[in-house]
């Protein structure tokens, strides 16, 4: 919203989204496909208790320890009276601590289709310029060469 896109993605889209890009890369990537797709849909799960906090919400500011907390508060809040609640739970916290294969490329799985979004956005804007920090974040993360071979391809379609 903040750099003018009418009708922005909701952190359900991006979850349908990222969840699809695990299920067909999974193979290629050589991880645990139904590991990393689980994963994928509890990522972003807490955003819809806390909001998706990019910059500063509240004084909240993205990677802080009081960002993780309410993070924290809220997927418990949304997981730990379920079956397998517990379980979700680790997966999230596997996430957010990048401790496997999986985590670090559901990573920059998120960053690719944050590119995707933002390649999508670009003819929304008046200045292409406003999405260059998605790019920015995004090269800063992905470092799988078959992710960042996509990644390429991406910014190949932006030059166009």
């Amino acid at each position: 919203m903040r750099i003018g896109v009418p009708d922005s993605e909701s952190v359900a889209d991006h979850v349908f989204r990222l969840s699809t890009l695990a299920l067909v890369t999974a193979h290629e990537l050589n991880v645990d496909q139904e590991k990393i797709i689980r994963m994928a849909l509890v990522h972003d799960l807490a955003e819809s208790i806390v909001g998706d906090v990019v910059v500063d919400r509240g004084g909240i500011i993205t990677g802080s320890e009081e960002k993780h907390l309410k993070e924290r508060q809220a997927i418990e809040l949304i997981l730990s009276g379920l079956k397998d609640g517990e379980e979700l739970i680790s997966l999230w916290d596997e996430f957010e601590h990048q401790e496997s294969r999986e985590s670090k490329l559901l990573k920059q799985l998120d960053r690719l289709e944050m590119v995707m979004t933002a390649l999508e956005y670009e003819g929304e804007v008046d200045d292409q310029r406003k999405l260059d920090e998605f790019w920015e974040s995004a090269r800063k993360v992905i470092e799988e060469p078959l992710i960042m071979d996509w990644f390429k391809q991406l910014e190949s379609e932006r030059k166009k």
